[in-house]
C-alpha cells in the first residue's frame, strides 16, 4: 500500500478543522478550582509516513499521562511505538548509452519504542475543557524489531578504463539498524466530549524529527560502501492518531459543560 504525503496532509487539515469547530467559549474564570484536573490518561493509535524515501504507511501508537503544573501548562510523558518504512534508491546512468550501470537500493523497516517527556499548552484560552492543545516532546527510542536489505550493482567495468569487474549483490544489513535513537517534535491534539465529561475522543497530528540516522549502513566508514549510498536515513515523520483520553477532575463535575454561556 502506498500513501502520498499530500493525502496525509489533507487528512490532518480536515481533523484540525474539526477540532477547531469543536472549541467553544467559556465565561468561567480560569483560576476557579472547579475547572482543574488531577491528570489526563490517553491512548491513541494511528499511522504515519516519512517526508522522503517513504515506502509504506507505518503504524504507531502512544500511551500518554500528563499532570497540570500551572493554569496553562501540563507536563507528563508518552510511551510510543513507531514504525519507519523507508526505501532509498540511487541510480547512476551510463552517459554513453543513457542506461543505468550502477546504483544502490536500501529497504529499511525499523520499529522503535520511545519514552518522551512532553509539555502541553492549551490554545484558545485557559478555559476547561481544553479542546485544543499544542504539545512539544522529545526523548529516546530503542529498536525492538526490523529488517534492512541492501542491493548494489555496477555493470560499467569502470568505463572507459574497464578496470573494475561487474558485480550485483543483495545482502542483509539488519544488524546495522541503529539500536538507540533520539527524536523530538511537536503536535496538536483536538478533544471531543464523549462520556460523562470524563472521557474524550482525541485526534492528534504529530511531526517528529530524528537526531541521527536510522542505520549505520550510511556511515562513511561502512565496509564496501559506494558513492551511491546516502549520507543518512533521518526522515521527518508525519503521523495521525485517533484515541481516547480519560480526565480525572477536581471538584464538582456538574460544572464541566461544552457551553457555559448561560451559567453563572
Amino acid at each position: 500500500m502506498r500513501f502520498s504525503a499530500r493525502m496525509a496532509f489533507a487528512l490532518m487539515l480536515v481533523f484540525m478543522g474539526f477540532g477547531s469547530a469543536s472549541a467553544q467559549s467559556s465565561n468561567y474564570p480560569a483560576s476557579d478550582d472547579r475547572y482543574a484536573s488531577s491528570f489526563h490518561l490517553g491512548l491513541a493509535v494511528g499511522a504515519g509516513l516519512a517526508n522522503v524515501n517513504n515506502y509504506d504507511v507505518g503504524p504507531n501508537a502512544q500511551l500518554e499521562l500528563t499532570f497540570p503544573v500551572r493554569q496553562a501548562i501540563d507536563i507528563g510523558f508518552m510511551l510510543q511505538y513507531q514504525e519507519y518504512s523507508l526505501y532509498y534508491q540511487n541510480l547512476s546512468p551510463y552517459a554513453a548509452f543513457n542506461e543505468t550501470y550502477s546504483g544502490v537500493t536500501i529497504r529499511n523497516r525499523s520499529d522503535y519504542a520511545f519514552f518522551t517527556p512532553e509539555i502541553n499548552v492549551p490554545l484558545g484560552g485557559l478555559r476547561f475543557p481544553r479542546m485544543i492543545t499544542l504539545y512539544v516532546d522529545g526523548g529516546v527510542g530503542y529498536n525492538v524489531s526490523g529488517s534492512e536489505t541492501v542491493h548494489k550493482w555496477n555493470n560499467s567495468n569502470n568505463y572507459p578504463l574497464y578496470t573494475i569487474p561487474n558485480y550485483d549483490s543483495t545482502i542483509s544489513t539488519t544488524k546495522n539498524i541503529t539500536k538507540m535513537i533520539y527524536k523530538y517534535g511537536f503536535g496538536l491534539t483536538e478533544n471531543a466530549y464523549v462520556y460523562r465529561r470524563h472521557i474524550y475522543l482525541t485526534f492528534t497530528e504529530d511531526v517528529s524529527f530524528t537526531a541521527g540516522s536510522l542505520s549505520t549502513t550510511t556511515n562513511q566508514n561502512t565496509p564496501n560502501r559506494t558513492s551511491d549510498f546516502p549520507n543518512s536515513l533521518s526522515p521527518v515523520y508525519f503521523s495521525f492518531k485517533v484515541g481516547f483520553t480519560f480526565c480525572k477532575r477536581n471538584g464538582s463535575h456538574n460544572y464541566y459543560r461544552f457551553s457555559h454561556t448561560n451559567d453563572r
